[in-house]
């Protein structure tokens, strides 16, 4: 082929390309040309499913994405640095949240109970990142609210007071106890996990690598717009 000729066709080539990927910004789903280039993943292969799936409302549009982790656990650790950047990447109709894991009165309940209690004073942008990297890094594991509500004045300026109020508020109880029921209705035995839309649940066991469950979910999302539309 005359190296005119190929230019003309590489150029053609990345201008479909490009098309594809500012169609698929636009409509939030992958375009006809990106949907032939992605895996096909298997259930029981590469996910699994939900066997009660979560109760959602039929109609709605959105698709949650949550991630279950505990501050903890290593993999969870590389697995956030890999999340936080993949979650700036999804559409409108995707949300990601997080529900920390804990199976029983020990330190990851009260992790768990850390985590809401950063969420509901709005800091989680702020410090959850380096509430893991205290932990995972400095090895400074905070297992009780005194060593918790020390560290993040000392590194965050995060009033101590107002951080143990919010600690014991019956807000954060009734959300520990809901994260609990979500932990147990997942079957999860171990983290990190993504569960896709109340019904996939996606592991590193399963996906093999973590870089790789972001893939596997973006696939699943594509999956439920593609079976919700079917039925609509």
């Amino acid at each position: 082929m005359p190296i005119i000729a190929k230019l003309l066709w590489l150029l053609l080539f990345c201008s479909l390309t490009v098309s594809a990927d500012e169609e698929a910004k636009v409509t939030g789903e992958p375009s006809a040309e990106l949907k032939q280039l992605s895996p096909d993943y298997k259930e029981g292969e590469d996910y699994r499913v939900l066997k009660t799936p979560e109760k959602h409302d039929a109609t709605a549009i959105q698709i949650v994405v949550a991630e279950v982790f505990w501050y903890g656990c290593p993999h969870c650790y590389t697995l956030e640095g890999i999340a936080s950047s993949w979650e700036q990447t999804l559409p409108k109709d995707v949300k990601f949240i997080r529900v920390p894991a804990f199976f029983g009165p020990n330190i990851w309940k009260n992790h768990a109970n850390l985590y809401y209690t950063i969420q509901n004073m709005g800091i989680v942008d702020k410090v959850h990142y380096g509430i893991f990297d205290e932990i995972q890094n400095k090895k400074n594991y905070l297992e009780n609210s005194g060593k918790m509500s020390a560290f993040l004045k000392s590194k965050f300026k995060v009033d101590k007071n107002k951080f143990l109020k919010t600690y014991k508020s019956l807000k954060v109880t009734h959300q520990l106890m809901e994260a609990s029921t979500r932990t147990r209705a997942y079957g999860i035995t171990g983290v990190p996990a993504l569960v896709v839309g109340g019904q996939y649940i996606v592991e590193p066991g399963l996906a093999q690598s973590l870089e790789k469950m972001t893939d596997i979910t973006d696939y699943l999302i594509a999956k439920i717009r593609r079976d919700r539309d079917k039925k609509t």
